[in-house]
């Protein structure tokens, strides 16, 4: 098995670490010195920026707006996003929406398609896990 990057997902995980570094590390950081809660509409201003900087739901077609990356391709931009506690959230590739993102991707008939999952590929809606 061949390990080595692509160019182009080595190229993503530098812009989502310069994302994370610019626009997510200094947001986080304001919120541990105040003590502050992340708000729904600053995490909205985060996916925004991602969105407009390219960098929205890896694991996601690009039909959908997503990186339409795959398996092993993830993995340097999920490291890239995790250096920040909210990049993984900025980007869309945060638990439990990713994984419920990609199983219903996977597994979706098209009513579940329509109503779970391209809201929540968008960033329209949250999900959740229960047990």
């Amino acid at each position: 098995m061949d390990f080595s990057i692509p160019k182009h997902v080595q190229d993503i995980a530098h812009r989502v670490r310069q994302f994370v570094d610019n626009e997510v590390i200094p947001v986080e950081a304001e919120l541990l010195k105040t003590g502050d809660d992340l708000t729904v509409e600053m995490l909205q201003d985060l996916r925004s920026k991602a969105k407009a900087a390219g960098l929205w739901a890896p694991t996601m077609p690009k039909e959908w707006g997503g990186l339409g990356l795959n398996i092993q391709e993830i993995v340097p931009v999920f490291e890239a996003a995790g250096r920040s506690m909210l990049g993984p959230l900025a980007i869309h590739c945060a638990a439990p929406d990713e994984g419920n993102m990609h199983l219903l991707h996977t597994f979706a008939d098209e009513a579940q398609t329509k109503r779970y999952l391209e809201p929540l590929a968008k960033g329209e809606i949250f999900s959740a896990f229960s047990m």
